[in-house]
């Protein structure tokens, strides 16, 4: 899993490809070169990211809603990998 960030003042992408680039923020780590399967759990450590809500909406405008939508989004690695894990098809 990664998160990342658009670079929206990026240079224009090459002929072809219509996405700007982007800045990692978070990707899961790897052994050995590869990354861990889904039945393999996370290290213990901070896998919790609390990503800027205006993140999810750039370059639109954050919706006007009520109640309003909070200043963050919680991302929880481990909650999604076991979530995968124990909702996927036997």
């Amino acid at each position: 899993m990664q998160i990342a960030l658009r670079d929206y003042f990026a240079p224009p992408s090459p002929p072809g490809m219509h996405i700007p680039p982007f800045i990692v923020v978070y990707e899961t780590p790897k052994t050995r070169a590869h990354y861990p399967k889904v039945d393999t759990p996370l290290a213990q450590g901070t896998r919790v990211y609390n990503l800027d809500t205006g993140c999810l909406y750039d370059p639109e405008l954050i919706p006007n809603l009520n109640p309003p939508l909070p200043a963050s989004f919680r991302i929880d690695i481990e909650q999604i990998r076991s979530t995968i894990f124990n909702c996927r098809r036997p």
